[in-house]
């Protein structure tokens, strides 16, 4: 895709890119949550991959599925966390 330049004004130039977490950092990743998630969604999508597959003699993977809920569950509950903080922060100030 080429992009469209103007009169007088130079190429377009991509800002310098910043990772959402810096290479410094080494974010826990084994956690108390995640197994959690883990097991209630291996327990939720065993469940109704065995009742599909006894109900109408086929079966799909479920990996996908999984991991997108897992991430918008983690992805809520970081956004809510950080929510309530602010809201705390903003009410003893």
């Amino acid at each position: 895709m080429a992009h469209r330049q103007t009169e007088g004004t130079g190429p377009v130039v991509p800002s310098r890119f910043e990772p959402y977490v810096p290479a410094t950092e080494s974010p826990a990743e084994f956690t108390l949550k995640a197994i959690v998630l883990g097991v209630l969604f291996g327990l939720l999508f065993g469940a109704s991959t065995v009742y599909l597959g006894l109900r109408a003699g086929l079966t799909v993977s479920a990996s996908i599925p999984i991991a997108v809920l897992a991430i918008s569950v983690s992805v809520s509950s970081v956004i809510f966390s950080s929510s309530r903080v602010s809201c705390k922060s903003e009410t003893a100030s």
